[in-house]
């Protein structure tokens, strides 16, 4: 499995269906969701193994707790899901992939509509950590 968190700022607009929608429309099947609404040290425990490796970590960690946020556990490869995300700077993200999550409904580097699962042993891990431990 791999973990699909859409970030506060798609849930505020409104576009939850949106990204849903296009998520399965592209073949991938969901397997579960939950509104999540986390607090300072679930967002730190959560993206603390990007600190130092992700740009702009302090602001996207901020970012997420603005309000509530959709972790949906998707059925499938986290390289392929990845890829459907985009990159996570979405002026590469419509330069690049035009057609990804990232390119349609990110705004920033941080409000970039989703957090993804970047590699394949982390899958596993990040759904747990939605589904189970929290």
């Amino acid at each position: 499995c791999t973990l699909c968190l859409v970030k506060p700022h798609v849930v505020e607009e409104r576009k939850l269906g949106d990204v849903l929608t296009a998520i399965v429309e592209s073949g991938f099947e969901v397997a579960g969701f939950q509104l999540v609404t986390l607090d300072a040290k679930m967002a730190h425990e959560f993206f603390a193994p990007y600190k130092g490796v992700m740009p702009r970590h302090e602001d996207i960690v901020a970012h997420c707790l603005e309000g509530a946020a959709l972790a949906v556990q998707i059925r499938s490869d986290v390289a392929s899901f990845r890829e459907f995300c985009g990159p996570a700077d979405i002026k590469l993200a419509q330069a690049l992939r035009p057609k990804s999550l990232r390119a349609t409904f990110g705004k920033s580097v941080v409000k970039n509509a989703v957090h993804c699962t970047d590699l394949d042993e982390d899958g596993f891990l990040e759904c747990n950590y939605y589904f189970n431990v929290l």
